[in-house]
């Protein structure tokens, strides 16, 4: 593409061009040649008006190379079992690939029936405090 002598830019070039993509909803199921034309057409005019060095390439063929990059990667992570990676990185972290909201909440429902449990202990202590004054 011509940006072999400045790495920064073609990062930040690849960088923009995925949150473009994301942006217009680019479907990932389908392979490039099956996108719609007018998704496709969107993606262009917005990597050339974030980066109007791209124009000085016909027919867009540097962003077109780009967005495949980017399609393949994802199709091939999907593949590969995405939610399996998610799960497992999950598990190092200390989680059990569970979503992590409802994780928080089944903790914060644990503390609170510890804490059930804790006052019922106080009250059956009082409770056999008082009866034992009560006998004579």
């Amino acid at each position: 593409m011509g940006l072999d002598i400045d790495p920064e830019l073609y990062e930040t070039i690849r960088t923009d061009v995925r949150d473009i993509i994301h942006q217009v909803s680019l479907d990932y199921s389908l392979v490039w040649h099956k996108q719609p034309i007018s998704v496709i057409s969107r993606i262009f005019n917005l990597a050339r008006e974030h980066h109007p060095i791209l124009r000085r390439y016909a027919h867009d063929w540097a962003t077109a190379d780009l967005v495949k990059g980017n399609l393949r990667r994802t199709r091939y992570y999907c593949k590969s079992g995405c939610n399996k990676l998610k799960k497992k990185w999950l598990r190092a972290k200390g989680g059990d690939g569970r979503d992590m909201g409802q994780e928080l909440l089944d903790n914060q429902g644990e503390q609170e029936g510890a804490d059930m449990d804790d006052q019922n202990k106080e009250r059956d202590v009082v409770d056999a405090d008082q009866s034992e004054q009560d006998l004579p």
